[in-house]
């Protein structure tokens, strides 16, 4: 059956927002690998705490953006708690312990959603309902609204990162650690920081992707892979890079549907990884 017109707008409108969301998620695993040079291999649980405190404050708060928000910031604080009591105390030691630390969040996280909420799927309520009609064809608000949120948040990290002086802070750490002590930037406040505004970034990308794929305790191991070759596309170091490189990765999963099976799509991901190694080793965007 010939594609249509219509299926390929669908199917790009779909990239630009699972790739819009999975940018939160990966500029938030760059950022701390770019000021703090750890990989988090727990930030999907961040996102998976995100999906599941959205659904335990909307009874309480009744509006889904005042809750996501409520969310974003516990998390964020969940965060900078938790890389204050394990990661600050060992990190000037090899980094395979801040990995090995990271993964044991993994296996802690998981278990504390199944005991509490059990191992069934849920489903998150909708920000927004209905359908929109876009160029003869019936889209979901609910993707606009994750298109829209997305690129607002994404706009506000920058502003933060380029106009504020912890902004400024933290671009300097990542350039230069040393020379940022030196001139008076206070590393142990900026790690915390970083840590915290990472993992409200993947609350708030739950808060779009949730109510599309769903909520389930491992639904932080499918993205975490996404962000990861995203990051790794991308540069790692970059929100920049990993931005775009979200976007590429959104779009070819969702237009290699039109053609191939739904499971060659991570295939394809993968294979794009591996030629954008072979071509540039550091990333599109890396130093």
């Amino acid at each position: 059956m010939p594609v249509t017109a219509g299926q390929i707008l669908v199917q790009l409108l779909n990239g630009i927002s699972i790739g819009l969301s999975i940018a939160l998620i990966a500029a938030g695993l760059t950022l701390i690998f770019g000021v703090m040079d750890i990989v988090n291999f727990a930030h999907g649980e961040f996102y998976m705490l995100g999906a599941y405190g959205t659904i335990v404050v909307l009874p309480f708060i009744g509006n889904f953006w005042i809750g996501l928000a409520l969310v974003a910031i516990g998390v964020g604080l969940f965060g900078a708690a938790l890389e204050r009591l394990t990661l600050k105390p060992i990190r000037e030691r090899d980094p395979l312990q801040s990995l090995i630390v990271t993964f044991g969040f993994i296996l802690i996280l998981q278990q504390l959603i199944l005991e509490i909420f059990g191992g069934s799927p849920r489903g998150m309520p909708t920000p927004i309902s209905g359908t929109i009609n876009v160029a003869g064809i019936t889209y979901p608000w609910v993707r606009i609204v994750a298109i829209v949120g997305a690129t607002v948040v994404l706009g506000a990290l920058f502003a933060f990162l380029s106009k504020t002086r912890l902004g400024i802070h933290m671009r300097a750490s990542a350039q230069d650690l040393d020379a940022a002590r030196t001139l008076g930037v206070r590393s142990d406040r900026v790690f915390s920081m970083s840590f915290a505004i990472s993992t409200a970034l993947a609350a708030i990308a739950a808060g779009f992707m949730a109510p599309i794929r769903g909520v389930a305790p491992t639904m932080g191991v499918g993205v975490i892979i996404d962000a990861f070759i995203v990051v790794i596309v991308g540069g790692l170091g970059s929100v920049i890079g990993a931005i775009v490189a979200a976007l590429i990765i959104g779009l070819t999963q969702s237009m290699t549907v039109l053609v191939l099976p739904p499971y060659m799509s991570q295939i394809i991901a993968l294979g794009l990884l591996v030629i954008v190694l072979l071509v540039k080793p550091t990333g599109l965007f890396g130093q």
